[in-house]
């Protein structure tokens, strides 16, 4: 994959993961595919609607991410993968996570993503 989208994806990752962003309906609108699906580190589905209806009203959370690749599927499709880390109730909060981006007529917008939690020693970032 050329480095430009690479960067162009974890840019857009990285928006998902602004706090201001996440409270905002419109601008994960734009973000969010609407055939958009998420296996959470919960271990929940979530749908787009369930995501533009519930990240507005939660608790921001302060979000640290590393470890990003990034890889071409087909055409129009791409991958990226990550380490985000964040404080939960005074919890370190660490998860793998993997999204799906599809480019369509209004760009680059998230299909799928999954998050997995996992614990360690030390902090991945």
């Amino acid at each position: 994959m050329d480095a430009a989208l690479a960067e162009r994806l974890r840019g857009l990752e990285l928006r998902l993961l602004d706090p201001a962003v996440r409270a905002s309906a419109a601008e994960l609108e734009r973000l969010l595919d609407p055939a958009f699906v998420e296996f959470g580190v919960s271990g929940g589905r979530f749908e787009r609607a369930d995501l533009l209806a519930a990240l507005p009203a939660a608790a921001p959370a302060g979000y640290r991410a590393c470890g990003f690749e990034a890889e071409r599927l087909a055409p129009g499709l791409a991958q990226l993968r990550y380490h985000p880390v964040h404080t939960r109730e005074g919890v370190l909060v660490q998860a793998r996570r993997s999204s799906l981006w599809r480019l369509g007529p209004d760009g680059w917008r998230l299909l799928f993503h999954q998050g997995t939690a996992f614990t360690d020693d030390a902090a991945l970032c």
